[in-house]
């Protein structure tokens, strides 16, 4: 992440490893239950019984659910929140490197938020809210414009951008 001119960094942060247990209950489980199902039922259906399906799709849900963890333990590694003097900025992916960075004109609200394996692993997600994503739902969160997952201590970045969007207020910036 380049930094303009008159910008300065005022905190740097990363997930917690909670987020690894986070995304293989959430992510990788369902991906490799989902793969080895759908393997276990065309093998059946070709075998015309039970037994050979599951001798395949077994190990091929344990191979899903290995690779998809490998992948997400290098995923979690990638992801780098930064808390500037004049924004905030998320970088962070594999296959498709983001790098989301909001300025704190365009916030209308912090909130944190914690789902049940995330109060369980330790972890929260400060969410910054802007006016086109405030009102939109996915599920049961809001969508935010940028969401720190994985974070220990949350309060942290949500107080520094709450005081940064007061000094930006202030200022008219």
């Amino acid at each position: 992440m380049r930094l303009h001119p008159d910008e300065k960094m005022v905190l740097e942060l990363r997930p917690a490893r909670g987020l690894i247990v986070l995304w293989l209950i959430s992510r990788c489980l369902p991906l490799a239950l989902g793969v080895g199902g759908l393997v276990l039922f065309i093998t059946s259906s070709i075998a015309g019984d039970l037994l050979p399906g599951v001798y395949v799709g077994c190990p091929v849900a344990a191979v899903t659910f290995a690779l998809s963890a490998v992948y997400h333990v290098f995923l979690r590694r990638s992801y780098a929140y930064y808390i500037t003097s004049r924004r905030c900025v998320f970088h962070g992916g594999i296959l498709l490197e983001v790098e989301r960075s909001v300025p704190y004109h365009k916030i209308t609200n912090v909130e944190t938020s914690r789902n049940i394996i995330e109060r369980a692993v330790g972890i929260s997600r400060p969410n910054l809210i802007a006016p086109g994503t405030g009102g939109a739902r996915s599920g049961l969160d809001r969508l935010a414009e940028i969401s720190f997952v994985g974070l220990r201590d949350s309060e942290t970045p949500a107080w520094t951008v709450s005081n940064m969007l007061r000094s930006s207020e202030a200022t008219d910036e």
